[in-house]
């Protein structure tokens, strides 16, 4: 019967601490940190991962935040923590913008490949590779084949020689395969 009792008031005080934690005030998040963000405002961050203030410090999935960040095209990796009893740490590393590919429109991608976002003025001094296309290129995929990969190491290595020095190659435009 002993057994039974302590069985039973431990039960109820697991039962009881975990409801008080999972719906206590004191433990909703009230302040999230952002590092690694420079490209991005917290706005973008908070629009795209929803709302984060006010629910519960470990009712919230980390996984799921840092999953849900890192589809945003410009974030590379996301790591979010707790910082108890009422905080939050969030952690970017954002894409650095490589080069310009003419498909339907200009876009900015990334060293991979990664699309970035449409641009053309704000990256005017990025590389721009002509001549390649895509079907329906969506922010966020990776477009790098072959051919981009030739070209923009071609166009690197032309840069190198001291011919170039003032006057530096930065279009692409690919024929096909063995034609840059």
């Amino acid at each position: 019967v002993a057994n039974t009792v302590l069985i039973a008031a431990c039960s109820l005080g697991i039962f009881t601490s975990y409801r008080f934690i999972t719906s206590s005030i004191h433990f909703n998040i009230n302040k999230v940190d952002w590092f690694g963000h420079q490209r991005l405002s917290k706005e973008d961050l908070i629009s795209w991962t929803g709302p984060i203030i006010g629910k519960n410090i470990f009712q919230l999935d980390l996984n799921k935040v840092s999953q849900k960040l890192a589809e945003h095209p410009w974030v590379e990796t996301a790591l979010a923590r707790r910082v108890f009893p009422q905080g939050l740490y969030i952690e970017l590393k954002e894409r650095t913008p490589f080069a310009r590919v003419q498909l339907d429109q200009a876009y900015v991608m990334d060293n991979y490949g990664i699309l970035l976002e449409p641009g053309e003025k704000e990256f005017s001094e990025l590389p721009l590779i002509t001549g390649i296309s895509a079907k329906n290129p969506t922010l966020g995929i990776n477009v790098a084949n072959e051919e981009i990969i030739h070209g923009l190491k071609m166009m690197y290595n032309i840069n190198l020689l001291p011919i170039f020095d003032k006057n530096p190659i930065d279009t692409v435009h690919i024929k096909n395969r063995w034609r840059v």
